[in-house]
């Protein structure tokens, strides 16, 4: 039988089986009556009922989302601890600070181990719709077979070391990697800013989490938006508990007036940061900020000695390829001795 089929075919169905079986009137009215009632079940039935039919008859489980652990930090409590976000999870070892970050477990390992605990993610869509870490797909020297004009799958990504040498990561091992160090925090640049695009990118990574039972961790993932209209789309996805604004993709005149624009902007809606390119800021900036109570991030500073005058300034914070907290002389956290068994399989 097809669902959705009509009545009147269900009944032309059952006169032809009780012609031929020879039913009795009683039973024929008993039979049209179990019928009509199975009809009505597979028309009425919703997808989302079948499936979860199906998944209980077959076995398959079904994800509960986890509990955050005792204690656990959100974004705000530690940004407010932080001065150094990595960028594109930070330089690896033998990688060179100022070229394209890799997004790789082991830059993570080493800027973690460092005592950094802020991590700037880049992030793309692979050819089968999932969201994995990389800058571009420019580098076509960077993973065997993968370049801009052959867009990989998921697995096909995560499957082939960087250069050779470096671990890939998908949106996934990012969540395994937030749940078993909580006290990190993940901002995203997701680079896209047509909303068709970018709806798909966000679903995408809403259903890996959710997939994994870990949605609780976007309470530690700050949202980079590009433009007032992306923030609204983003909202309509999901409530995303933290945000940050970044001017790059933004007409930004530089001036005093416009940064006090997007800095009440910003506290109007519970925005907590904003973010620019070095050429950008203006020591005028800090008081404003303060005024409104939003932080400033700047990216992407390698130099120390120009770090340390734009925190100086009052900036909030820098996106980094290699500096830590010793280099700055800032306090270097100590490393968390949260280990779950099992968190990347690699």
């Amino acid at each position: 039988m097809k669902i959705g089929m009509k009545s009147r075919d269900y009944d032309g169905y059952l006169e032809k089986f009780l012609e031929m079986g020879g039913f009795s009137i009683m039973k024929r009215t008993r039979i049209i009556t179990c019928a009509l009632l199975l009809a009505h079940f597979l028309i009425t039935i919703t997808p989302f009922q079948g499936w979860a039919m199906a998944a209980e008859e077959s076995g398959t489980t079904v994800i509960t989302e986890k509990s955050p652990p005792v204690g656990e930090l959100s974004a705000t409590d530690i940004l407010s601890k932080s001065k150094i976000v990595a960028h594109g999870m930070g330089v690896a070892p033998g990688q060179e600070a100022g070229s394209t970050p890799l997004n790789c477990l082991e830059g993570f390992e080493a800027q973690y181990a460092a005592g950094v605990r802020v991590f700037e993610v880049d992030l793309r869509l692979t050819r089968d719709g999932k969201v994995v870490l990389r800058h571009d797909w420019w580098h076509s020297d960077w993973q065997e077979g993968i370049s801009w004009m052959r867009i990989p799958t998921r697995a096909d990504f995560v499957s082939k070391p960087i250069l050779g040498k470096y671990t890939p990561l998908s949106f996934q091992d990012l969540l395994r990697l937030m749940e078993r160090y909580p006290d990190i925090c993940i901002i995203t640049d997701t680079k896209f800013t047509d909303s068709d695009v970018f709806s798909i990118q966000f679903d995408s990574m809403m259903e890996d989490a959710r997939e994994l039972g870990l949605t609780y961790l976007f309470g530690r993932i700050v949202i980079q938006f590009y433009s007032e209209n992306m923030c609204v789309a983003l909202n309509n996805i999901y409530a995303y508990p933290h945000y940050i604004y970044t001017l790059y993709m933004e007409s930004f005149d530089c001036s005093a007036k416009a940064f006090r624009e997007k800095a009440a902007y910003c506290a109007s809606l519970g925005i907590e940061a904003i973010t620019m390119d070095e050429s950008r800021w203006r020591d005028s900036f800090a008081s404003i900020a303060d005024e409104y109570g939003i932080k400033v991030y700047i990216h992407t500073v390698n130099d120390k000695d120009k770090a340390q005058k734009l925190l100086d300034a009052g900036v909030d914070g820098i996106y980094t390829d290699s500096l830590t907290p010793e280099t700055l002389g800032l306090p270097v956290p100590s490393v968390t001795d949260v280990v779950l068994p099992g968190w990347l399989g690699i």
